[in-house]
């Protein structure tokens, strides 16, 4: 076997004194290479795709050295090897489908929210907006009497009213110096130094808690307090 059969095929050559970058690397007269096809001509090929002589295996561990050799002393070419690198992964790398987002939800005041309860509940829309003038003291005492009921019962469920003072309406109350303006209104003579004692004309209300019912209707019903019922 002659010297020209030894040796290996034109493309496996670098046909510069530069290893990098790409555009260097291939045929003389070919277009230049990527990544893939760079590391296809210094020897790096596929377990089932072996040189098929010795000589050419050689020569591709040659090239593997010169190229790990450029790598460790030239930080340029380094940078770009890891570039090139970490462009193909990521352009390989399949595109993250983003989350759905959740529609949001129909807006719906609180008081609509309240007052729709009171309505289903008590019926207290309906007693409000009724005319009570033909109705005697007797009528009106037996439907308010009934109103006031499931009033109670809802008010108790979705706020659990207190009073603020535990004494008795008329008795004598201490006021602290620091007290909260919010929770306890001084009335009558309340100019210069505020008094150590005051009588408690009205204990005041606060809630436990507020629950009100989470609106899943449309915005188009946001603010129906009681759908009109027709019989079919």
């Amino acid at each position: 076997m002659n010297m020209s059969e030894r040796m290996p095929p034109a493309d496996v050559f670098v046909t510069s004194a530069s290893l990098w970058p790409p555009a260097k690397i291939g045929r003389a007269d070919g277009p230049a290479l990527g990544r893939s096809d760079f590391l296809h001509q210094i020897g790096i090929r596929n377990s089932h795709q072996a040189w098929p002589d010795s000589s050419i295996r050689k020569h591709a561990v040659m090239n593997r050295l010169k190229l790990a050799l450029r790598v460790l002393f030239d930080g340029s070419f380094a940078a770009a090897v890891q570039t090139l690198g970490t462009t193909e992964e990521t352009q390989k790398a399949p595109a993250r489908i983003a989350a759905p987002v959740a529609p949001p939800k129909p807006a719906r005041s609180e008081a609509i929210a309240l007052l729709e309860t009171l309505q289903r509940e008590a019926r207290l829309v309906d007693f409000i907006k009724e005319p009570i003038d033909t109705y005697t003291d007797t009528q009106i005492g037996a439907a308010v009497r009934e109103i006031h009921r499931d009033c109670g019962t809802v008010f108790e469920r979705l706020f659990a009213i207190r009073p603020i003072l535990l004494e008795t309406e008329g008795s004598q109350v201490e006021i602290a110096a620091d007290c909260d303006a919010g929770r306890i209104r001084l009335t009558g003579n309340v100019t210069g130094e505020r008094p150590p004692r005051g009588k408690l004309m009205h204990h005041g209300w606060e809630a436990q808690h507020c629950e009100l019912p989470e609106w899943t209707g449309s915005d188009g019903a946001a603010n129906v307090l009681a759908p009109a019922e027709v019989e079919v």
